[in-house]
C-alpha cells in the first residue's frame, strides 16, 4: 500500500517556522534605529552566549543589549538600562532594573553605607540607615554620635555604556553633617541602685512653757528704819 503525503504537509519540515526566535533580531535592530536614528544597513545583531532573550545590538558608535522576554504571543523586546550610584569614596553600585524591580532602593542603600563609611568616623556595621529622600532613595546616614545627609544628584545619561546597554546614574554629594544629640541616661535598676539612706529622726518637740494658775503675791515691803538714838556725853554736854 503506497501512502500519499500531501505537499504542504512537508513544507515545515523542509522550512521550519521562524517563530519568536528568529523574529526578534529584527525587532531589536528596528527598535534600535528608531531610538538612535541609526541606518539599518549599519546595524549589527548579535545573540548574547548562553542566553537565548538578550541580544547586543550596534551601530553608529553605540551598543545597546536588548531583552526579548516575551512570549511568541507577545514579541516585546526592550533596551536593558542599568542603575549606578557612585558614593563619596569613588566606588559604584549598580544592577539592572530589568532584573531586579527593587535595585533602586538596594543600590541606593549601598552606596549610602558606602558614603557613610567613608565622612563618618565608624566602619559600615556601626552606621544606620534613618531617612530618604522624596524619591524612596537613601540619603540620610547615622553614626558615631553624627549624622550625614546627602544630596543625589542625577548624572547625564551614557547611551554608548558598554557592553550591555545605556546607565542612568546618580551621584551621592554630602549635604551637610552634624552631630546627634546625646540622649537621656536611662534610670539604673532597681537591682544596681544603691539602698535609699535612713530618713532622718524627727527633731523633739520643745516642752510646752510653764502657765501659771494665779498671779504671784506681791514682795513685801521693809518697814523705814527709826533714827538712831544717840545718849550726849557728861563731859561734852554744857551745864
Amino acid at each position: 500500500m503506497r501512502l500519499v503525503v500531501p505537499a504542504l504537509a512537508v513544507l515545515p519540515l523542509l522550512f521550519p517556522s521562524t517563530g519568536c526566535v528568529h523574529s526578534r533580531p529584527l525587532l531589536v535592530r528596528n527598535a534600535f534605529a528608531e531610538s538612535y536614528w541609526c541606518p539599518v544597513n549599519q546595524i549589527e545583531v548579535h545573540p548574547e552566549p548562553g542566553s537565548d532573550r538578550l541580544y547586543r545590538v550596534a551601530g553608529c558608535g553605540r551598543e545597546v543589549t536588548y531583552d526579548c522576554a516575551g512570549t511568541s504571543g507577545s514579541q516585546e523586546c526592550q533596551a536593558r538600562q542599568r542603575i549606578e550610584y557612585e558614593a563619596t569614596d569613588g566606588t559604584t553600585h549598580g544592577a539592572w532594573l530589568n532584573e531586579d524591580p527593587n535595585a533602586n532602593t538596594a543600590m541606593s542603600r549601598e552606596a549610602a553605607i558606602a558614603s557613610g563609611a567613608h565622612d563618618l568616623p565608624c566602619d559600615r556595621a556601626s552606621l544606620q540607615v534613618v531617612g530618604n529622600d522624596p524619591n524612596g532613595l537613601v540619603n540620610v546616614v547615622d553614626g558615631c554620635g553624627q549624622r550625614v545627609t546627602y544630596q543625589v544628584v542625577d548624572v547625564a545619561d551614557q547611551p554608548t555604556a558598554t557592553p550591555s546597554g545605556p546607565v542612568k546614574k546618580h551621584k551621592y554629594v554630602v549635604l551637610r553633617r552634624a552631630p546627634l544629640a546625646a540622649p537621656p541616661a536611662p534610670p539604673p535598676s532597681p537591682s544596681a541602685a544603691p539602698p535609699p539612706a535612713p530618713a532622718p529622726a524627727p527633731a523633739p518637740a520643745p516642752a510646752p512653757a510653764p502657765v501659771p494658775t494665779s498671779a504671784p503675791a506681791p514682795a513685801p515691803t521693809a518697814a523705814p528704819s527709826a533714827a538712831p538714838t544717840t545718849t550726849p556725853d557728861p563731859l561734852t554736854t554744857p551745864r
